[in-house]
């Protein structure tokens, strides 16, 4: 127990430094060197529990942001626990603003993607799911399509400063969660009005 306690200390140490030091310069340009005298441990240290930068990140966004939201899974508190990973983030707003610039060795998106695939992967098994009415469509292809939707509105959020609440995040979650797309269309040919997306310039290109 001593030891694992100890591994945990020198992680969250290494951790808190990465944090402090993406507050102040680019992501990419930090070394694990630096991040090692910020925690006070030396280089090889921290390849004693981590391979690299993003294996630190996973960890962090994971004991930051996922282990919190696992409880109101298992409870369906499903909206509450998308508000949860936004109010997280909210709440570090600098450095998830900062992390979400991230590129090298991979980029932030797929790190928090890998992260919150797990986490629907995960629940889905523990809920015993192991098919699903559509024979074709399988508990994997479940987890990424919802883990790419919440990471590409997480990342348009971040980009776009933060503006919106978590609270109206987990509303929007709720509302294309509850409702088929050709609903959703019907509603905009009702009233275009329903959403301002439709003055927005189409995305071209790759």
């Amino acid at each position: 127990m001593r030891s694992e306690s100890l591994k945990e200390n020198v992680e969250d140490k290494l951790a808190d430094s990465f944090r402090e030091l993406v507050r102040k310069k680019n992501p990419d340009k930090i070394t694990v060197r630096e991040i090692a005298e910020g925690a006070g441990v030396i280089r090889a240290t921290f390849y004693n529990h981590f391979m690299d930068k993003a294996d630190l990140m996973q960890y962090i966004i994971r004991e930051d942001v996922i282990e919190p939201v696992k409880v109101l899974l298992v409870n369906r508190m499903y909206r509450e626990a998308v508000v949860l990973i936004f109010r997280t983030m909210k709440q570090d707003e600098e450095f998830f603003r900062r992390a979400a610039r991230t590129e090298k060795p991979v980029p932030f998106e797929e790190i928090a993607y890998s992260c919150i695939y797990d986490l629907i992967y995960d629940h889905l098994k523990k809920a015993g799911v192991t098919r699903i009415e559509h024979p074709w469509l399988t508990v994997r292809m479940i987890s990424e399509l919802y883990a790419r939707i919440i990471c590409y509105i997480a990342m348009e959020w971040i980009r776009t400063g933060m503006q919106v609440s978590p609270e109206e995040i987990g509303l929007l979650f709720e509302y294309i969660g509850t409702k088929p797309l050709w609903d959703i269309l019907a509603a905009i040919e009702r009233d275009p009005s329903v959403v301002n997306v439709l003055s927005e310039p189409p995305k071209t290109g790759f």
